[in-house]
């Protein structure tokens, strides 16, 4: 008796899952696949979208989250301005805790300081989170 072997999938052939309800409407991830790589990006973005978060495959100024597991600043920050967004002051740029404690939630927690991926320590900076903004926009 011969084994039985699955057929591969064509190379143009993409599987489709079926696209999931939408709870979250006011909240649209990017995550970031530097530090993270494509198959934990893509098991994350899936994981999201069944708990009914939008994840954008590409960023856009769409995006309010921008979810990292890079935590270095000085290498995230200059990638996004790159970007040429022109309202990334507008986005909430997070460590990957914010997306882990919003998926064990199951919905968008608040944003709190740790989850913030910051250019610096605004309490240590004199003249405030105006002087921040601009320095991170450069």
């Amino acid at each position: 008796m011969l084994g039985l072997r699955k057929r591969s999938k064509p190379a143009g052939e993409v599987s489709v899952s079926r696209r999931e309800e939408t709870k979250f409407r006011d909240v649209r991830i990017f995550l970031v696949e530097r530090k993270m790589g494509r198959s934990r990006r893509s098991f994350l973005t899936q994981l999201a979208r069944s708990k009914g978060f939008t994840v954008e495959d590409f960023l856009s100024e769409t995006v309010t989250h921008v979810v990292s597991e890079d935590r270095q600043p000085s290498s995230l920050w200059p990638w996004l301005k790159a970007s040429s967004l022109r309202n990334l002051s507008m986005k909430q740029v997070l460590d990957i805790s914010w997306f882990t404690d919003s998926m064990r939630d199951g919905r968008p927690v608040p944003v709190e300081t740790r989850h913030l991926i910051q250019l610096m320590d605004l309490s240590k900076h004199k003249n405030g989170f105006n002087s921040w903004i601009l320095q991170m926009l450069g």
